[in-house]
């Protein structure tokens, strides 16, 4: 009789015990803040997001040129990971929950491309950068020139309107993320999609910069630039250019076509913005299946989280529908994933479009293999070195 009595009270222990974990687990779930981190961002993209989450969520921001390697802790906790896509998003991706196939259906077939390798899926697209070409309406116009729609046709105008104090084309390839987008969305624009993703597996295998010179499409890109800059029609200093010399060339009329982000060109006092318009980097090639090198922020959700709480994976759903599309991508000033979202502006528009009618958007080459912040800027180092000194290798 005692031992049934004890195990009658054993029972009754346990099963107490089960309901007070069961009732500190919802409590756990019911207070426990998702951890969400912004890796990498710029400040309009970071306040857009944390405005559309709202106070239910913690959040860690971690700068783009801190290596994520240094982070794995903050990234263990985390239950949401906002960062640009390449190397870097699909290492963090590896521990990420699969993406719910409708929220991919919101967006047009090439924009459900970023946030994959190979056939895994790790990520949302949310937002999206763009490099592109703007010009100047009226030094075109006033020259009784047409806006160029291919390569060859800006390297024409170009030619035609060099001069004194006119440098047709400038970069500010002084930041390295306007470096290497300018190379990168060269690469495609002369060489393809192939040839770009040659230049991405050579770099990611850790190719020494002079075997990547020697093996891919780099070569052509870097002496067009170097052709460029000895003919005239790009400032021979253009590749060590801020943005701020950029801003000041575009208020002078020193310069006809600017290649720059989407983000930086959010960044041009209202007066430069109205003299501009914009195009999508320019290509003689005829592929109707052709890259374009458009950033994207991706979301990633990881598997990690705490069970039971859905709040990160609701919070994706949402900023994947309408509304808040238009209000992250009008805060941003990037473009939305989203196929029916509002844009504030042409600007967003025509990005979305362009990224809706090419193959796949891309990262530049460097983001898309390696995931050290060093590596990339000691890669933007020797090809301004290779520039400067017009194809010497040291």
């Amino acid at each position: 009789m005692q031992i049934f009595m004890n195990k009658k009270r054993i029972l009754a222990i346990l099963t107490g015990t089960v309901a007070l974990a069961t009732i500190a687990f919802f409590i756990l779930t019911a207070t426990h803040k998702p951890l969400v981190v912004l890796y990498g961002l710029s400040d309009p993209a970071i306040a857009a997001i944390k405005q559309e989450a709202g106070p239910s969520f913690k959040f860690m921001v971690i700068d783009g040129n801190e290596p994520i390697s240094a982070h794995k802790r903050d990234i263990s906790k985390a239950d949401l990971v906002f960062m640009y896509d390449g190397k870097t998003a699909a290492e963090v991706g590896a521990e990420a929950v699969e993406p719910d196939e409708s929220i991919l259906a919101l967006m047009p077939s090439a924009m459900r491309e970023a946030g994959k390798s190979g056939t895994q899926r790790y990520g949302i697209p949310i937002l999206f950068d763009h490099f592109e070409i703007d010009w100047n309406v009226s030094l075109i116009g006033g020259r009784s020139l047409a806006k160029p729609n291919t390569l060859t046709e800006l390297v024409k105008v170009s030619n035609a309107i060099k001069g004194k104090n006119l440098w047709p084309i400038v970069c500010a390839g002084g930041n390295d993320e306007d470096l290497l987008g300018f190379v990168g969305a060269l690469v495609i624009s002369e060489s393809g999609l192939d040839a770009y993703e040659k230049l991405v597996t050579g770099a990611s295998e850790k190719q020494p910069f002079a075997e990547l010179v020697r093996t891919t499409a780099l070569k052509n890109t870097l002496d067009t630039l170097i052709e460029w800059r000895t003919s005239g029609i790009i400032h021979p200093e253009w590749f060590r250019m801020k943005s701020a010399d950029v801003s000041a060339f575009m208020q002078m009329d020193y310069s006809c076509f600017f290649a720059m982000s989407l983000s930086s060109h959010r960044l041009l006092d209202r007066k430069i913005v109205e003299k501009v318009l914009t195009i999508d980097f320019p290509t003689d090639r005829k592929e109707l299946d052709r890259g374009i090198l458009a950033p994207a922020i991706v979301a990633i959700e990881l598997r990690h989280s705490l069970p039971g709480n859905r709040a990160a994976h609701r919070l994706v759903a949402a900023l994947a529908q309408g509304p808040a599309q238009a209000n992250i991508s009008g805060a941003s000033g990037l473009a939305p994933a989203n196929s029916n979202a509002a844009t504030a502006d042409k600007q967003a528009d025509d990005a979305r479009f362009w990224i809706a009618a090419s193959r796949k958007p891309f990262p530049d080459p460097a983001t898309a293999s390696l995931s050290d912040p060093a590596a990339r800027a000691a890669l933007a180092a020797s090809i301004r070195q290779y520039l400067e000194f017009e194809g010497q290798i040291n």
